[in-house]
C-alpha cells in the first residue's frame, strides 16, 4: 500500500512540477536554441547555441527593448565556474535592443575565450509604444537601469539552468552602459 501511495505522489509532483515549468514566463528553456556560428578576425570560428529574443520580465511593457540573448559557446571553457559577459549597448542614455554577438567586440572574443554570453536590451529615452492613440514614452529614467537588473535577476532566475555562473557576470558598454 506504501508503494502506491509514493508511486502516486511521486507522479502528482512530477506533474505539477512541468504544469509550473510551463506556465512560468521566465523559465529559461535549455532546449529552444540554434546553433550559429561567428567568424574572428584570426579566421576562427566559433560555433555557439543561440537563446534568442528571451523576456526578461514577466509584465513587458515594451517588447521591441525588454527581451535578451544568451550565447553558450559550443565549448565551454575549461574552468569550473564559466563566467558570464553582460555587454550592454546603451548609449546617452537611448534604447537598445537585444543583439547579437560580433567578432570585433568583446562578446566575439568572450564566446572564443569560452565564456557565456548575454546581451539584453533595454529601454531608453527614446523608446515609445502607441496605446490608446497615445505615444507613450517606456524609458523614463530609471527605466533602462531598471531592464538590466532585471535582465541580472533572470540569469540568477534560471542559474541552473542557463550554462555560467550567475554569480561570476561581469559587464561591458560604453558611454551610459
Amino acid at each position: 500500500m506504501n508503494k502506491k501511495i509514493t508511486m502516486a505522489a511521486l507522479i502528482v509532483g512530477a506533474t505539477s512540477s512541468m504544469a509550473m515549468a510551463q506556465s512560468d514566463p521566465l523559465r529559461f528553456d535549455p532546449e529552444n536554441f540554434t546553433r550559429q556560428t561567428l567568424f574572428m578576425p584570426d579566421g576562427e570560428e566559433v560555433t555557439y547555441k543561440a537563446y534568442e529574443g528571451l523576456q526578461y520580465v514577466k509584465n513587458v511593457e515594451d517588447s521591441t527593448y525588454q527581451t535578451l540573448n544568451i550565447y553558450v559557446p559550443e565549448h565551454l571553457a575549461d574552468i569550473p565556474r564559466v563566467p558570464i559577459l553582460m555587454r550592454t549597448y546603451v548609449g546617452g542614455y537611448m534604447a537598445s535592443t537585444a543583439k547579437s554577438p560580433s567578432p570585433s567586440d568583446a562578446t566575439g572574443r568572450a564566446l572564443k575565450e569560452g565564456y557565456v554570453v548575454c546581451i539584453p536590451g533595454s529601454r531608453g529615452s527614446n523608446s515609445t509604444i502607441e496605446r490608446d492613440g497615445k505615444t507613450i514614452y517606456t524609458g523614463t529614467a530609471p527605466n533602462g537601469l531598471l531592464d538590466l537588473k532585471a535582465a541580472v535577476r533572470y540569469l540568477r532566475y534560471n542559474d541552473s539552468l542557463i550554462p555560467g555562473e550567475s554569480e561570476l557576470i561581469f559587464t561591458d558598454g560604453t558611454s551610459a552602459g
